[in-house]
């Protein structure tokens, strides 16, 4: 049984870096041919990379096809280096503390809108 390291895309869910393996002899029989070669098998944890978009999984692993896909959710899979999942990591924690730092700008941006209008509202009872 041969580990790889994949990295699975979906629409609208997190992308995912896990080890996986092909098919056996044997397994998937009420597959057709081609989807036994293509279907991968989770082996272990699996991580979100919630910040990592296809886009930025073909930046690294370059735009070709996908090597495979998981049952159920992950509609593509491509085998990974250690070195190309290292790099996803990097990526989706950039793209994380770049989206909280904008969280915190906006939470700041709606603090001072919120005390910018209650003094606007003390002011206009003082002058009534």
């Amino acid at each position: 049984m041969d580990k790889m390291i994949t990295v699975g895309c979906s629409d609208g869910q997190a992308t995912t870096v896990q080890v996986a393996r092909r098919l056996m002899d044997g397994e998937g029989m009420k597959y057709n041919e081609q989807s036994r070669k293509s279907r991968l098998v989770a082996i272990g944890e699996r991580e979100e990379l919630v910040s990592v978009s296809r886009d930025d999984v073909w930046n690294v692993t370059g735009v070709r096809r996908a090597d495979g896909e998981f049952g159920g959710s992950c509609n593509m899979a491509w085998i990974i280096t250690a070195a190309e999942r290292d790099a996803l990591r990097v990526i989706n924690q950039r793209k994380a503390a770049k989206e909280a730092q904008r969280v915190m700008q906006v939470e700041t941006e709606n603090r001072e809108m919120e005390l910018a209008l209650q003094n606007a509202r003390g002011i206009g009872e003082v002058l009534l």
